[in-house]
């Protein structure tokens, strides 16, 4: 896992806290600065479901100088394209909700 992605876990507990639960991967992409993120859902997600759950992976990343370049929906999974600004630095684990 990129050190710059440590806030998943912070996803993971607020999306648990919400009701859906998540398990993650982390895949690596061509471009050394893009990453993707597999989560896992327990449950299928219903038509009005998305939309929060969309801008909370937003918010996330924003807080944690990360671009969510394309969220792509599957039936039980959602994979998060994201790109970190920059390579090296300090390393981010906020959340936008405290």
């Amino acid at each position: 896992m990129h050190p710059k992605l440590t806030w998943i876990g912070e996803l993971q507990k607020t999306l648990a806290l919400a009701g859906v639960g998540t398990t993650a991967a982390f895949l690596d992409h061509v471009d050394p600065l893009k990453k993707l993120v597999v989560l896992e859902l327990n449950e299928e997600l219903r038509k009005g479901d998305y939309r929060p759950i969309q801008k909370l992976a937003h918010g996330f990343a924003k807080a944690n100088d990360c671009i969510l370049d394309r969220i792509r929906r599957e039936p039980k999974k959602m994979i998060l394209e994201i790109l970190v600004k920059t390579r090296l630095g300090d390393v981010k684990n906020l959340n936008p909700l405290r």
